[in-house]
């Protein structure tokens, strides 16, 4: 009788997680222009999720952030990348932008790694590392 319980618990458990396969989607980024010299992000569990905040210095003027994640057992990596505009228009200049990311995720202990990167051809920049704990809501 216990197995049944705990089966049924941790088919509960899942159901009430969001799906695995959407896992990894792009993520919803906000964003303000910033004054700053340097790359940096730090990462915060909370109810029901994290929260990840930084400055991503692009390398030039009129570039938009992109941000997902991949998550292998207990660890996550958030990658955070600039994307030139389609139409051009682009300066060399050195531009600071602020950023926000919320991301629900399931209650436990993660390692959290924060990657930004200029394009998919450029060098990877670890910008923070962090272990968190993410509480239920």
């Amino acid at each position: 009788m216990k197995r049944i319980w705990s089966a049924v618990l941790l088919s509960l458990a899942l159901a009430a997680c969001e799906s695995p396969t959407s896992w990894g989607r792009d993520l919803v980024i906000e964003s303000e222009l910033t004054q700053a010299t340097a790359d940096s992000a730090t990462v915060q569990g909370a109810a029901g999720g994290m929260v990840v905040q930084g400055v991503y210095l692009a390398p030039g003027t009129g570039y938009t952030l992109r941000a997902w994640y991949d998550f292998v057992g207990p660890e996550v990596t958030v990658y955070v990348e600039a994307r030139e505009p389609a139409e051009g228009g682009t300066r060399p200049a050195l531009t600071g932008t602020g950023y926000r990311i919320s991301i629900p995720f399931p209650p436990g202990t993660y390692a959290v790694r924060v990657v930004h990167r200029d394009d998919a051809a450029s060098a990877p920049r670890e910008v923070a590392t962090a272990s968190i704990t993410i509480g239920f809501n």
